[in-house]
């Protein structure tokens, strides 16, 4: 999971030579849905 999120960091700052953190925002929400899809 690290990996990836560190894969899409290294891509968009390779292309757009600057750190976009919108990516952070994906991965909390998507920690949260499944969060609550396990806990019910």
């Amino acid at each position: 999971m690290y990996a990836l999120i560190a894969l899409g960091y290294t891509m968009v700052y390779g292309v757009l030579e600057f750190i976009n953190f919108a990516h952070s925002e994906i991965f909390v929400v998507g920690a949260f849905v499944g969060v609550e899809i396990l806990l019910g």
